[in-house]
């Protein structure tokens, strides 16, 4: 947008030496027909405030499409952050998984052995 408020105050200086070196024709007055009324305006202050006019609707509408984009871009980062959380909760469901049948596997086989412990500390007391 800087880039443009440049070049449009470029544009200005352009027009304002082209119309101080053509004197003749920046001091020449038209008339104006406004709907309630007639107006007479310098063809300089005419062709720069027309300038002007249009420098604003094409900021507005480059912000009106930057404000867009930039609701674009929020709502692809919610999208990528919930699909992140999806599948953090998924790989977190099956690595409870795994680890729920390793720690049955690990917790029958400690039982194995507690009861092979027993048996033997039952064999060597008798």
């Amino acid at each position: 947008m800087r880039i443009q408020l440049i070049l449009s105050l470029i544009y200005f200086i352009v027009a304002a030496l082209f119309l101080g070196i053509n004197s003749q024709y920046a001091r020449g007055v038209f008339e104006i027909n406004l709907v309630f009324t007639k107006v007479d305006v310098a063809i300089f202050p005419l062709i720069i405030g027309i300038s002007f006019i249009w420098m604003l609707i094409i900021m507005l509408i480059d912000y009106m499409s930057i404000n867009s984009l930039k609701k674009q871009i929020y709502k692809l980062k919610a999208q990528v952050h919930d699909t992140e959380k999806s599948e953090m909760l998924k790989l977190l469901k099956e690595i409870n998984e795994k680890f729920d049948g390793h720690a049955t596997t690990v917790y029958q086989q400690l039982h194995e052995i507690e009861e092979i412990l027993k048996g033997k500390r039952n064999s060597n007391l008798e």
